[in-house]
């Protein structure tokens, strides 16, 4: 009865395997999807995505890592990543490292990444964010290996990256004319600039506002070193730091319009 009993359940688990394996859709390229809730995401060609009820699992190529996607009405955000985490694996009892809340974006309402403890012998990457739109939670689960995780960074950043909430709609600027700078946005450029240096520990600023390809205004703001007088003017140098990115892109743009690189 016993063996019997052992059967049955091998039997029953392997068709659950079975099951789920059939369920498994491997695209063949970058593919948008919706989830059962209905947000919108994209699979990186060559991952495979499986649709239950409230979740959406993906897997890249190596079988060791995941990506689940999960639906869910909650209170907050602590309780819609442990609804997720008891849809798509509710075995899992990793203990939180960190919570970080993030700005809204992107249509999401409010934001929050959850890290969790690993041990450095198992070489896991365990994390959740947790999206609100509305009253409605979407969180997305990474559940893999270091090696994988950081083999499909860039496939696993486009799933994060392309998350946007059912009803989000991309805002375009195409046939819209600009406002003019006039002295009110000014006033109020300048007024951010200021709060900023002041929350942010700034000692001076310099800038010029450009519209229309012509200065319009500018300035210079605070001191050059904090707890000195002399104030920030025309010569004061500044750290490139990596402006010097942007730069070195729009100059070897020009040398691409004048056929010198290509």
């Amino acid at each position: 009865m016993t063996h019997m009993l052992m059967y049955r359940t091998a039997l029953l688990a392997l068709l659950v395997v079975n099951s789920a394996a059939v369920a498994a859709e491997r695209v063949t390229a970058d593919m948008a999807r919706v989830t059962p809730g209905g947000a919108k995401f994209t699979v990186p060609a060559g991952w495979s995505i499986s649709t239950g009820k409230d979740l959406v699992v993906l897997e890249p190529p190596e079988s060791d890592t995941h990506i689940a996607i999960a639906d869910c009405q909650a209170a907050d955000a602590k309780a819609a990543v442990a609804a997720a985490w008891a849809a798509y694996k509710p075995e899992a009892k990793r203990p939180l490292k960190l919570v970080t809340p993030r700005p809204a974006r992107e249509g999401w309402d409010e934001r929050q990444v959850f890290d969790y403890e690993t041990s450095p012998n198992e070489r896991a990457v365990v994390a959740a964010i947790a999206l609100r739109a509305g009253s409605t939670w979407t969180v997305l689960i990474l559940d893999g290996s270091e090696p994988t995780v950081e083999k499909r960074g860039a496939p696993i950043g486009l799933v994060v990256e392309s998350l946007r909430p059912k009803s989000y709609q991309r805002e375009s600027f195409a046939g819209r004319k600009a406002q003019a700078l006039d002295d009110a946005h000014i006033g109020q450029l300048k007024a951010f600039v200021e709060a900023s240096m002041k929350e942010l520990g700034i000692p001076g600023v310099s800038m010029a506002l450009i519209d229309g390809g012509k200065v319009v205004d500018g300035g210079w703001f605070g001191v050059r070193e904090l707890g000195k007088p002399e104030r920030v003017g025309e010569n004061t140098l500044f750290m490139a730091a990596s402006n010097t990115k942007g730069m070195t892109t729009l100059l070897l743009s020009e040398l691409v319009d004048e056929k010198k690189v290509k």
